[in-house]
């Protein structure tokens, strides 16, 4: 997915220039949340699901990246609800390529 530093900008009220610092972070910060997320469905540790597609759920919403967006708040919520019948791995897997797409 092609980041479109100009709207991102544009909406965040900064410059565009500060957007690659700001795609970097949500990169950098990704690897370990996703981490801790697998590990959290590897335990079905629903509290632990939860923070964590919750933090990449915000952080994704900040930058406008509603498909990641979406899907961790579709994690997010089976997780609160404890769903035990969701597809935590496939989604979680889904959401990991999501991330890697992520491109300046």
């Amino acid at each position: 997915m092609k980041v479109n530093s100009k709207e991102i900008a544009s909406v965040l009220g900064i410059s565009e220039a500060h957007i690659p610092l700001l795609v970097g972070s949500f990169l950098d910060e990704s690897k370990e949340i996703l981490e801790n997320l697998f590990s959290g469905i590897e335990a079905k540790d629903y509290t632990e699901i939860t923070l964590h597609a919750h933090s990449i759920k915000g952080s994704a919403a900040n930058l406008r990246f509603n498909d990641i967006s979406e899907l961790a708040k579709s994690i997010e919520l089976a997780s609160k609800a404890q769903d035990g019948s969701f597809a935590y791995d496939e989604r979680s897997k889904e959401l990991k390529a999501l991330i890697e797409a992520v491109e300046l």
